[in-house]
């Protein structure tokens, strides 16, 4: 073999070295005119995530990358900052608590983050919150008719100096976390016997209501059970609860390269309301329908599509 012909054969092969070297160190987002779209670990977010990415692709050239079950909040955030992922649905509160790391307890009753939120987010992260959906998907307690008739509820105020005769029922991590359940002991005084609160997992939650072993579910405002068994949601006429706004989150250098992509996003801003997110969650959970069709449907019915 000529001295040429080894030259050649090391130069293409640091070549091959270099691009292979480019291709794991770039960010995998943003390159070809395509959008990383993700999810966390639960239904509403595979429809939320589908819906974004239907109305990219409707509304922009841009093609989708869907990331479904990606991970927790702390995952996701990580992805993001590390532009392995473009795009995805988070909820003020949770922003607020778990990536910013800020403590709930210090909060006034209303008090409005979301101004100071987007700020940090951006200042610290490089992302945007593009806009809120319409609907929050916050900690609520819920009861079924027959409970709500006999013991006269219709706020959570009412509930008190009847905790010896209503049964709690809620998941272990929320029973026991700052922004949830201590929230309603603290805020309204109430004094629930240890015997009369159940912790179970998340999703045996509605069978010990629907097998007459609870009275009161610590529910999410946009849980599918909510709708199956027509249940109620207590108003909170003392504030207590923080409103887990549902919004979507963009990474800033993306939005700047491709303005019609925010343009897009935005179609989004105040379309879901609470009953329809509870509707679209019974939908997957339920009936068994796929989330793509679920998203697709809703974003027709709109006229958003």
């Amino acid at each position: 073999m000529s001295e040429t012909s080894k030259n050649t054969r090391k130069l293409k092969s640091i070549h091959m070295v270099v691009m292979a070297a480019i291709l794991v160190l770039a960010p995998t987002v943003g390159y070809g005119k395509t959008v990383v779209v993700a999810s966390k670990l639960f239904s509403e977010q595979y429809i939320l995530a589908s819906m974004v990415g239907q109305v990219i692709e409707a509304h922009t050239d841009l093609k989708v990358k869907q990331k479904m079950n990606l991970g927790s909040t702390g995952i996701v955030q990580q992805a993001m900052v590390a532009k392995k992922v473009d795009v995805y649905v988070e909820y003020t509160y949770t922003g607020w608590i778990e990536v910013l790391k800020h403590n709930p307890d210090t909060l006034k009753p209303d008090e409005n983050i979301f101004p100071q939120l987007k700020k940090e987010y951006q200042d610290r992260f490089g992302i945007e919150w593009v806009g809120l959906l319409g609907f929050q998907n916050s900690h609520v307690l819920t009861a079924p008719q027959s409970v709500i008739k006999k013991y006269g509820l219709t706020k959570i105020s009412d509930i008190k100096g009847n905790e010896k005769n209503l049964r709690m029922v809620g998941s272990l991590s929320s029973l026991s976390r700052a922004d949830a359940f201590p929230r309603y002991i603290n805020g309204y005084g109430l004094k629930f016997p240890r015997n009369n609160i159940k912790e179970v997992s998340d999703g045996l939650r509605y069978q010990a209501l629907n097998s007459g072993k609870a009275d009161i579910v610590l529910s999410y405002s946009t849980d599918a059970q909510i709708h199956k068994y027509n249940l109620t949601i207590l108003e909170d006429d003392k504030h207590v609860e923080l409103p887990y706004e549902a919004g979507i989150v963009a990474r800033t250098e993306l939005l700047n390269q491709y303005p019609e992509l925010r343009k897009a996003l935005l179609m989004l801003n105040n379309a879901i309301t609470v009953s329809e997110m509870q509707q679209m969650n019974y939908q997957l959970e339920v009936e068994g329908k796929r989330y793509d069709d679920i998203a697709k449907n809703f974003l027709k019915a709109k006229k958003i599509i």
